[in-house]
């Protein structure tokens, strides 16, 4: 498949919810992304910040693959080994006493039920 095939099949089946710009990123290795036509590209945003460690970085893959096998989500209702560790090195990096790691799903959780609280408390209705 060409670009625009790339572009057209995802136009007809993904909301349009970002302007994307028209490049299709096929691989990435190090700080460098490469789009299907080959054309390489440093990588400024990081997925907005959110994949910073760079791409086909060893270390991380092996990681990910491994804890894969294992567990690959759980809430933070339960204790897992390896939030566990991400908070340790957390707290050794930053010197403080305590962490918390939450995820955007358990942060607009814990937002709605704040606001349903609120309304409860003040017997009212309230859209969430």
């Amino acid at each position: 498949m060409n670009k625009q095939d790339y572009i057209d099949g995802a136009e007809s089946a993904l909301l349009h919810t970002y302007n994307r710009f028209p490049l299709v990123i096929d691989h990435g290795d190090g700080v460098y992304l490469y789009d299907t036509d080959g054309k390489e590209y440093l990588d400024f945003a990081a997925g907005i910040a959110v994949q910073a460690f760079g791409y086909n970085n060893k270390e991380y893959n092996d990681a990910l693959k491994a804890q894969i096998d294992k567990v690959m989500h759980t809430s933070n209702l339960y204790y897992n080994v390896p939030i566990m560790n991400a908070a340790k090195r957390v707290l050794n990096a930053s010197r403080m006493n305590r962490v918390f790691l939450p995820t955007a799903v358990q942060r607009r959780s814990r937002v709605q039920s704040k606001r349903q609280k609120r309304c409860l408390h003040q017997r009212r209705t309230c859209r969430t």
